[in-house]
């Protein structure tokens, strides 16, 4: 008897085969090639976070794509967020994640109904954490007029590099007749990052 030999379809042969795609790793952008960028006022706002979610929300900031003039005049790229329904006692916490080696410098801006600036949070209110920048913002009674959180690339550091040095660890298992131990060894390496108009922000709220 011949064996029956089966052959997978086609459907599930190009899952298989994008299933081993890698998604390449984000290159710097430091410069912008959109000249017409639309102003904060006809900037459509992103929904507002969950307060108390188990994940924080992510915001894709692409310089191809989220380009607007921030409310000094300056071109720039971020994204507009609608505020929560007022209550008062509640924190934001906002980060920047690093892409490889690119890491949208953070500049945290709350705005009025009008769409004008009532608090700034940037240059040394910005701290590293982790690959990633962040920084934080707490809201009371007030603070009941601000409607929007904007959050932008700083352009005056944009293309500028950063190194830091970061703690690393590896573990190795070693075996032994019946047994086996792991052994963690901890070092040092060397993180550089450059400033750029493209990253990933998040946005946690909690109170």
């Amino acid at each position: 008897m011949n064996p029956i030999i089966r052959f997978p379809a086609a459907g599930a042969v190009a899952l298989v085969l994008a299933g081993c795609i890698s998604t390449p790793t984000p290159t710097p952008v430091t410069q912008l090639s959109q000249a017409d960028c639309p102003t904060l006022a006809r900037v459509t706002p992103q929904p507002a976070p969950v307060p108390g979610a188990k994940k924080p929300a992510t915001y894709h900031v692409a310089a191809a794509s989220d380009c607007l003039v921030g409310a000094d005049g300056t071109r720039t790229t971020g994204t507009l967020i609608a505020l929560p329904t007022f209550a008062p006692g509640y924190y934001m916490d906002i980060a920047s994640q690093a892409q490889g080696e690119a890491l949208l410098p953070l500049r945290i801006q709350t705005l009025n109904g009008a769409r004008d600036v009532q608090r700034t949070v940037d240059g040394q209110a910005i701290y590293f954490r982790g690959d990633g920048l962040s920084g934080q913002l707490f809201f009371n009674a007030d603070n009941a007029d601000e409607r929007f959180l904007l959050i932008t690339a700083a352009p005056s550091v944009v293309g500028q590099s950063t190194t830091r040095t970061a703690m690393g660890a590896q573990s190795n298992t070693y075996s032994y007749g019946t047994g086996a131990f792991n052994v963690t060894h901890s070092f040092d390496k060397s993180v550089t990052h450059t400033f750029s108009y493209n990253g990933d922000v998040t946005v946690n709220i909690g109170g």
